[in-house]
Parts: C-alpha cells; sequence; structure tokens
C-alpha cells in the first residue's frame, strides 16, 4: 500500500515529483540560478533540455564604451567632457542595476577612456563589479592616464570570476601583493592580453601558474620588471606572443605558435621546452646556435619567420615548410641551411 502511494505521487498530474522545480516560472528559475554559484548555475545546462532553455533565455549583454575625447588645452573643459563619458555609461548600465535578483549574462565588456582624475576609478571600480556579477565573459580596458594621475589598479578579484574568459588589459596596473607565493585559487581565463601594464615579473609568473584552461597569451611593452618571461606551467597553451621583452624561459607541451620580439635581448637552448611548435617568428633576439638543431628544440617546426644579427647562421630541419628571414644588416650573412623546403620563401631586407 505504500508502494501505491509513491506511485500515485509520482504521477501526479503526469510529472515526476522529482523534478518539479523544472516546472516553475521561468523568471523564478532565473531567481535560483541567481543565487547560486556562477559555476553550478552554468552546469545547470546538463540537466534536461528546459534548463538548458531557461539559460539561453537568460538575458545578454554586449557593452562598449569609449570616450572620443581628445585633449584641447583646457583641463576643465576636458574634465566636463569626461564627466558626461562617465554619466553616460551609468546610464547605459541601468538594466543591469534595476535586475539585481535575476541572473543575467554580460557577453562583452569594453572601456577605452581617459583618466583625468583619481576620483573616476572608483567609477570603473563600480562598472567592473557590476558586470562581474552578471557573469561577464569577456573584460577589453584601455586607459590612458594623464599627467599626475596614476594608472588604474584591476580590482583583485576581477581574476577570479569564474565566467570570466578573456581578457585584456591595457595602460592598467596590477599589484603584486594580490598573488601569494602559496596561491592555490583557479583562474578561469582562456586568453590573457597584458599591454603597457606596470606589473612585475613575479606576478605575471604567478597568474600563469594559476590559469589551468589558458590558451591564448600575450604581453605587449610592459612596464621594465616585467622583461622576464618565465611560463612554467601552462598545459593548454596554444598561443603566445612575447613583445618587448629581453628574457624568455617557456615551458609549454602543447604551445603551436610563438612569437617574439626582444628589446633586445638572448635566446639560448635552453630557453624553450615546447616540442609541439609549428610556427615560430623570433626578432631583435641574439639567436646564437639557437636554430642550428631545430629537429630537437623544434621537431614539428613548420614555419620559421626570423630577424637576425648575425652574420652567420645555420638553418636545420627535417619539417620545415617555410622560411623567411629579414636581416637589417647593409650585407647578407653567410647562411649555411640544412632542410627541405616545400615553399621557397626567403626575404631578405637590407636597410641602410
Amino acid at each position: 500500500m505504500v508502494f501505491e502511494r509513491k506511485q500515485k505521487r509520482r504521477n501526479l498530474d503526469g510529472v515526476d515529483a522529482l523534478d518539479r522545480i523544472s516546472q516553475l516560472p521561468e523568471h523564478i528559475i532565473h531567481h535560483i540560478l541567481f543565487l547560486m554559484p556562477h559555476k553550478d548555475a552554468a552546469r545547470t545546462t546538463v540537466l534536461s533540455k528546459s534548463w538548458k532553455q531557461v539559460w539561453n533565455s537568460l538575458p545578454r549583454y554586449d557593452f562598449t564604451f569609449c570616450d572620443g575625447t581628445y585633449y584641447d588645452n583646457s583641463p576643465a573643459h576636458f574634465e566636463k567632457k569626461i564627466e558626461k563619458f562617465v554619466r553616460s555609461v551609468d546610464e547605459d548600465l541601468l538594466p543591469l542595476r534595476e535586475h539585481k535578483t535575476t541572473i543575467q549574462i554580460v557577453q562583452q565588456f569594453r572601456l577605452r577612456m581617459t583618466l583625468c582624475h583619481h576620483k573616476y576609478a572608483s567609477r570603473i571600480d563600480n562598472w567592473i563589479e557590476l558586470a562581474n556579477r552578471n557573469l561577464m565573459e569577456s573584460l577589453y580596458l584601455e586607459l590612458t592616464s594623464m599627467n599626475k594621475v596614476g594608472r588604474y589598479v584591476l580590482p583583485k578579484t576581477t581574476f577570479f570570476v569564474e565566467s570570466l574568459a578573456e581578457l585584456t588589459l591595457k595602460g592598467c596596473k596590477v599589484l603584486g601583493n594580490y598573488f601569494g607565493d602559496d596561491m592555490i585559487k583557479s583562474i578561469y581565463l582562456r586568453k590573457l592580453t597584458l599591454e603597457r601594464v606596470d606589473v612585475d615579473y613575479l606576478t605575471i609568473t604567478k597568474i600563469l601558474r594559476c590559469c589551468p584552461l589558458l590558451e591564448e597569451f600575450t604581453q605587449s611593452n610592459c612596464c621594465v620588471k616585467a622583461k622576464r618571461v618565465h611560463i612554467n606551467y601552462a598545459p593548454k597553451l596554444k598561443k603566445a606572443k612575447l613583445y618587448g621583452v629581453k628574457k624568455i624561459k617557456i615551458e609549454a607541451p602543447n604551445l603551436e605558435e610563438l612569437y617574439c620580439r626582444g628589446d633586445p635581448g638572448r635566446l639560448d637552448s635552453d630557453s624553450f621546452a615546447c616540442n609541439n611548435v609549428k610556427k615560430l617568428k623570433i626578432s631583435m633576439f641574439e639567436t646564437s646556435k639557437l636554430f642550428e638543431d631545430l629537429n630537437s628544440k623544434f621537431p614539428l617546426l613548420e614555419t620559421l619567420d626570423l630577424q637576425f644579427y648575425d652574420s652567420k647562421l645555420k638553418i636545420s630541419s627535417d619539417r620545415l615548410k617555410s622560411l623567411s628571414l629579414l636581416s637589417p644588416n647593409k650585407q647578407l650573412p653567410m647562411l649555411q641551411c640544412n632542410t627541405v623546403l616545400i615553399f621557397h620563401h626567403f626575404l631578405f631586407s637590407i636597410k641602410n
């Protein structure tokens, strides 16, 4: 008899009693998702088709803000234009502020702005925090600081937003004390770009060490404290671009594309431990004997683009298909090439 009661309850109105939550109104399920940790909320898509439909029905936003202002030798007039721009951003973000109990998705948040006063840093903090609370997936910040105004410091919490997959910082600052030596918390980024960022070498190393999902990394013309680059834990890294650096050490087993431009610097045989590289571009570096045995350092290399300064250059490879050479010297160096090229592409440029 007990069994019959259970059976009757299960078939009540044709709905399984264990899945009654799926029959709730959509706005209530949205609120349930809002109260859940971001990572768990995203995982509900695998529960059933109805849950996936609810997730796909969530409001999605793309925000792009550019102040478009130019300094006209009038500080007061320029600041008025920036203040007007800031108010317009606040107005455009009203949909995120009004729905405080409903989960929303910010697919992209892009901001290009000139900082003419310290007070605007807190406004940017508020905008980013608001986007963070709404499952931000991509953040692009390009900030220019005027005289006597320090660079904008990115809030530490931004790195640990579980929904954030792409982060681009230009003209910002990242504090070293954000990341301790014993930090074990994961950063879920898949793409990271640091350009003209005030950050030190150890901080970048710690960030990369906590990014097990990172697939693309770009570091371009950061401050003097970041002239060294050491990537020692990047299991999924496939593409790396390093500009304005002096010393490199990369241990990335799945790296396929690597671009390096020195300041100038020197590359040695122990600079790389990445056997899956297929495309390699190097300029402004002393390469010494790095390319004499590409088979051992880059056994899968197919494309080599090289700007070199050595008077003698020896290249040996079994798989190389495309070779591009650029020499700034007035005289071409002595080139010894031991490779079978399917496509011959030699480019020599002599600069006066």
